[in-house]
């Protein structure tokens, strides 16, 4: 029986109820539900008496109706002053009519839908604070205030300073101020995000995220390439031009956002030709400032790919004798890689990170989480490797990405867009690319969530084909990608969702710091 129904139903009870005493008078307001209007009605004895023909009144008062989610001063009834009715059936009816307009007036959508799930604080605190004693465990790797880190190369030795906490604090702090002021300003401007109407139901019938602006990211990356400046004092070439190189990944996700919020469709904005075309073509020229910068002398890139598999040797060797004998056969990898192909390679970490990382930001915080992490983890593999300068930046990313939870974690009160995401992804493949071939495989290890992401969707695409070419009916490998939307459907709430795919992510750079000194 539906909710309007009920309600017809059980006036009608009411009214039976008076028919048969007949002599009543109702003298105060039924219990009205909410959204519908209380009634004064009189009914025979001396309401009868005040009739003509000895018919029925009610007396309709000016009354004021409040449907869900408007306030009580936005609708009201005019006052149609007393109606009279010839006989009871008319009364009813007349009754019955007005209550299906109550009930229809009413967002039985909004009464229903369940409330929503609180843990965003609480991913937001476990991040943060996790993220933060990484970096604190790491001051003796990094420099002090006024110090040079003991990495530096004598051309930025004076410049770098701070500790990775210090670095990850301030750009933590000055992210979420912007963002928060940000996410004002945008809801004043009502730039909300348009919602996939190919995502899932639970997306496009929320009217939290239909009314959530988007773009954050034009205050989480500018605060994190912010930082990382004053900290290495501009001083760094290979540092300013994954800089460089972040921001132009930033405008080109500003412009798509930007189509899709004058059209109002997730669906507008940049072509995917376009896009792909601008997010190539700015990672061809950050690759050849890299490699300018490697040959002469300024930021020396080495192009040997290492795959740091003997970690995993030492391991197991521990595990099992107490002691690394190098009896178990597994060993490091060296990849030796002409220039030309190492650099080709190095653009298409660069599109591909940022393109994946486009992908993951689905759901509440995940995105921002997820390259928080990551960001950490790939500083800790510069430091190691002697390059503090591409370390800061990365840990200022990170605690920029950390930062932007305050307004992004669940529920969501403002999303990153495309501006954010784009750049983050790429800021990510710069700093692997600008480090040089050993920073390559740990940065697979890091992004590993995101990478599965990616895979996800062209699982899902590449199944569909292949089952409609041969079977004539396409069939889907997944409920829905990426990932996380098949894992929404499957009855996770995005809290979960996102905690599952952070603790995986965690693990991912826990094994990507470990191979990079494998």
């Amino acid at each position: 029986m539906t909710t309007r129904s009920i309600g017809v139903a059980s006036r009608a009870a009411s009214i039976r109820d008076a028919r048969t005493r007949f002599t009543v008078k109702r003298s105060s307001p039924r219990p009205a539900a909410k959204g519908t209007s209380a009634r004064f009605f009189a009914v025979g004895g001396e309401a009868s008496s005040k009739t003509s023909r000895g018919g029925f009144r009610r007396d309709a008062t000016n009354r004021r109706r409040s449907s869900a989610g408007v306030t009580p001063s936005a609708a009201r009834d005019e006052f149609d002053g007393p109606r009279r009715f010839e006989s009871f059936e008319a009364f009813e009816r007349d009754d019955e009519e007005d209550t299906e307009l109550d009930l229809e007036e009413l967002d039985l959508e909004a009464l229903d839908a369940p409330p929503e799930i609180k843990g965003g604080g609480v991913l937001l605190r476990v991040v943060a604070f996790a993220l933060a004693a990484w970096c604190h465990a790491l001051a003796p790797l990094g420099g002090r205030w006024g110090q040079a880190a003991a990495s530096a190369k004598t051309a930025t030795a004076v410049a770098l300073f701070a500790t990775p906490l210090q670095w990850f604090g301030v750009a933590f702090f000055l992210s979420a101020i912007a963002s928060g002021g940000l996410a004002r300003a945008l809801r004043s401007a009502r730039a909300f995000q348009p919602i996939r109407a190919d995502g899932p139901a639970a997306h496009a019938a929320s009217g939290t995220k239909k009314r959530t602006p988007t773009a954050g990211g034009l205050a989480l990356v500018p605060a994190g390439c912010l930082s990382a400046l004053v900290f290495t004092r501009a001083a760094d070439p290979a540092t300013n031009a994954v800089v460089v190189c972040a921001l132009l990944f930033l405008a080109i996700g500003f412009k798509d956002d930007l189509g899709k919020l004058r059209a109002r469709r997730n669906d507008a904005g940049l072509r995917p030709g376009a896009k792909l075309a601008a997010q190539s073509a700015v990672a061809a020229g950050f690759v050849g400032v890299v490699a300018a910068l490697s040959r002469a002398g300024v930021s020396p890139v080495s192009t040997t790919v290492t795959f740091g598999f003997g970690v995993f040797g030492a391991l197991w060797e521990q595990l099992l004798t107490g002691a690394v004998t190098g009896l178990s056969g597994i060993r490091s990898l060296e990849l030796p890689l002409a220039p030309w192909a190492y650099y080709a390679l190095a653009a298409f970490a660069v599109v591909s990170e940022s393109n994946a990382v486009n992908v993951a930001d689905g759901v509440d915080g995940l995105a921002a989480s997820l390259c928080a992490i990551a960001f950490v983890a790939l500083g800790v593999v510069c430091l190691a490797g002697g390059r503090a300068e591409l370390a800061c930046f990365a840990i200022a990313m990170g605690g920029a990405s950390a930062g932007f939870l305050v307004v992004n974690r669940h529920p969501a009160s403002m999303f990153m867009g495309d501006s954010g995401s784009l750049a983050l992804g790429g800021a990510l493949g710069a700093v692997a690319a600008a480090a040089g071939g050993w920073a390559t495989f740990p940065l697979f290890c890091v992004t590993l969530v995101f990478v599965m992401e990616t895979l996800s969707v062209i699982a899902q695409v590449a199944w569909f084909k292949w089952t409609k070419r041969t079977g004539g009916e396409g069939k889907r490998l997944l409920r829905m990608a990426p990932l996380h939307h098949h894992l929404e459907l499957g009855g996770w709430g995005e809290v979960r969702v996102v905690a599952t795919l952070v603790f995986v992510g965690a693990v991912c750079a826990l094994v990507g710091v470990a191979v990079a000194g494998g």
